[in-house]
């Protein structure tokens, strides 16, 4: 049901429901006096704003389901007023749009520069991290329309920039770290109905019983990128902290994640195989000048060192969220360290 009068459309009152400024306040004789005519803003549900996302990038891709070096007038042109991304900021949700799904609205368009932290594009998927400008209010607000559409299964328009063009993804918003303010985002297809779906226990600390090794040998193309990969990261530091383990330095975009069982070891991807580092303590680690006691977690430079000269600050790394699983940090402390 649309309400309607001579120069605007409405969509009905819910109750309950508190009226934003594009809302109708006491009746169509005020809203004559307030309002000039613009097209009709019809009630939005969950169900169509997944359709209509899905049909229009659908519409956009080429056969391969690409969509590569569209100029932004031409993007925004080709996606027939389903605006992805306005001005300069990185996060775009239309409000007079999908506020009734969810307050202050469900994030369409995230703007992918490079500028900042250019390692977090991945194959599948792109680390995404909050805004953070003079506004911080407006930064607030786009943080949670973005979680809105994680929450709802809402798609978003991934537009990545690359000089003057555009390459476009579209991506569903699997997980979010309020710690490392950061959103992990997927890669998926216009046709994937099963993937377009909102996964359980979004949002919450979960994961698969532990696997410490890969079965599949790798080439070392492969073992560089897993080496590297930044969704081992987001969920590593979604466990277990974002602040180095050893000497507790929280700078955003500093904070390594470490695999304890080395990935030219076969260590697998599981976060529990992951151990958040500064990169000097990564490469101390990874060069087994320091190893944690299995057992009681405590903290022990190898022969030769000190926590002093290690610049350690902490006894042990139980202070963490979760530690790395005991069978990853014997094997460390075993074949790297002096366990």
């Amino acid at each position: 049901m649309i309400l309607t009068d001579y120069r605007r459309t409405y969509p009905p009152f819910q109750s309950g429901q508190r009226h934003s400024r594009d809302c109708v306040r006491g009746g169509p004789s005020g809203a004559r006096q307030a309002f000039t005519k613009t097209r009709s803003l019809p009630l939005v549900t969950v169900d169509a704003e997944i359709a209509l996302r899905r049909r229009r990038f659908g519409e956009l891709a080429d056969s391969d389901g690409a969509v590569i070096g569209v100029s932004p007038a031409a993007l925004n042109e080709k996606l027939d007023g389903l605006r992805v991304f306005y001005g300069g900021r990185g996060v775009w949700y239309n409000a007079a749009r999908t506020k009734t799904l969810a307050e202050p609205g469900v994030t369409v368009g995230l703007l992918h520069t490079g500028r900042h932290y250019p390692d977090d594009l991945l194959g599948d998927g792109v680390i995404y991290h909050y805004p953070v400008t003079a506004t911080p209010g407006k930064d607030a607000a786009e943080v949670e329309a973005t979680k809105n559409a994680g929450r709802l299964g809402v798609p978003v328009f991934v537009v990545v920039q690359r000089g003057q063009l555009r390459d476009v993804h579209l991506g569903l918003i699997e997980d979010f770290d309020d710690a490392d303010q950061s959103f992990l985002v997927g890669f998926t297809s216009a046709d994937d109905a099963a993937a377009l779906k909102t996964p359980q226990g979004w949002g919450s600390v979960s994961e698969e019983p532990f696997v410490a090794f890969d079965k599949k040998p790798r080439k070392r193309i492969e073992l560089l990128t897993r080496e590297r990969d930044p969704r081992f990261a987001f969920k590593v530091k979604k466990r277990s902290g974002s602040a180095c383990a050893v000497c507790k330095l929280r700078v955003r975009g500093l904070i390594d994640a470490a695999h304890v069982i080395p990935v030219k070891d076969r260590g697998s991807n599981h976060p529990a195989n992951g151990l958040p580092l500064c990169p000097t303590h990564h490469r101390a680690f990874d060069s087994g000048l320091f190893w944690i006691d299995p057992d009681s977690f405590e903290v022990e430079p190898s022969a030769g060192e000190t926590a002093e000269s290690l610049r350690i600050t902490v006894r042990d790394i139980a202070w963490l969220p979760a530690h790395p699983d005991q069978e990853a940090i014997r094997w460390h402390s075993e074949n790297v360290g002096g366990g």
